[in-house]
């Protein structure tokens, strides 16, 4: 990953992996995106609210965060 980061959630969807918040010196609202084909990590848009230990899951090429802890 681009970005060190603890209590993050990875999740995959069209053959894509992200990863999403966390924390690293306060909670995050980056997240980042795998692409196995060409083996490289990539910054996508921040999430609307920084969040670390939540979930994501992915499906029909969509992300959905939940939960976690904001502050």
């Amino acid at each position: 990953m681009l970005t060190p980061r603890t209590k993050l959630a990875v999740a995959q969807t069209g053959g894509l992996v992200y990863a999403t918040g966390g924390y690293y010196s306060g909670i995050l609202s980056s997240a980042e995106v795998f692409n196995s084909i060409n083996n490289s990590w990539a910054s996508i848009a921040d999430m609307p609210v920084a969040r670390q230990s939540h979930s994501a899951v992915g499906g029909d090429w969509r992300l959905y965060v939940l939960g976690g802890h904001c502050s």
